[in-house]
């Protein structure tokens, strides 16, 4: 994701990015991983007035998701191709392991 600092410094906000990048392709729905980083919904004041469901088990479930996958790359010795998408883990993949629950 940053390119050996080839794209210049990073910041926090790349973290941010990289995170809900990775809870996509988890499968987390986009609703959660908004939720997960604490953004406004948008929609009418209304819905915000009367919906208050606070989506603790979907963002705590979001959250294991992406914390799984980080163990799993920080323990990996698995090296991908140049070509090859650091998201997609085929090996993982093919293993059945971090799947969606």
């Amino acid at each position: 994701m940053l390119a050996d600092g080839q794209n210049g410094d990073w910041t926090p906000h790349d973290l941010r990015r990289t995170g809900a990048t990775m809870m996509q392709a988890l499968g987390v729905s986009l609703d959660v991983i908004d939720r997960c980083q604490n953004h406004v919904l948008a929609g009418s004041r209304v819905r915000r007035h009367y919906l208050h469901h606070d989506y603790a088990e979907e963002k705590k479930r979001a959250w294991d998701l992406l914390g799984d996958r980080l163990s799993a790359v920080l323990s990996s010795t698995y090296e991908h191709p140049p070509t090859e998408s650091m998201m997609s883990f085929p090996d993982y993949a093919a293993a059945g392991v971090l799947r969606p629950s």
